[in-house]
């Protein structure tokens, strides 16, 4: 995808790609998390305690972290049905207004979480169950994969081609 800023294209899709290598990890960890619990039931003595709260909590940070490269790949769910049937001209101008409605939907998204986060954080807000976990991390990862995920639509906005750049 070409675009009118360089410099922010190459920052957004280099923090895209990081926090989908970071969701990855996450992922991964919860992976190795189930794995060594399984095992764990046979070895006396070695039971993790709190696995699926953690679990749940990676399970934020990887679905979040993905949003923004899942962008970039054209990956999230879309329908075009009526727009491909315009002319490009009004296709481009349907695409860039759809993507301003993700942007504004997103801000207040942001912003609603954003307050979320900082009040978990000042409570020290945590997941009862077997064992206490933390869930401001998980918080504030939805703020920062939801302001990747805006940065794209705007990077997308803004280029003089608007699709995926699979």
């Amino acid at each position: 995808m070409r675009t009118r800023f360089p410099r922010f294209d190459r920052l957004a899709r280099t923090v895209a790609f990081s926090a989908a290598v970071l969701g990855c990890f996450l992922i991964c960890g919860i992976l190795v998390v189930m794995i060594s619990s399984v095992i764990g039931r046979f070895v006396p003595q070695a039971t993790i305690y709190g696995i699926i709260e953690y679990s749940e909590v990676f399970l934020v940070g990887g679905i979040f972290l993905g949003l923004g490269y899942a962008q970039i790949c054209g990956n999230h769910v879309g329908v075009d049905l009526f727009v491909t049937r315009l002319k490009t001209r009004g296709e481009a101008l349907i695409r860039r207004i759809g993507l301003g409605v993700g942007v504004l939907a997103l801000a207040w998204m942001i912003v609603a979480n954003v307050l979320k986060a900082l009040q978990s954080i000042e409570i020290e807000e945590y997941r009862f169950g077997v064992a206490m976990v933390p869930i401001w991390p998980a918080r504030v990862i939805i703020v920062l994969g939801l302001v990747i995920w805006v940065m794209l639509l705007l990077r997308q906005m803004l280029s003089p081609t608007d699709g995926p750049d699979a």
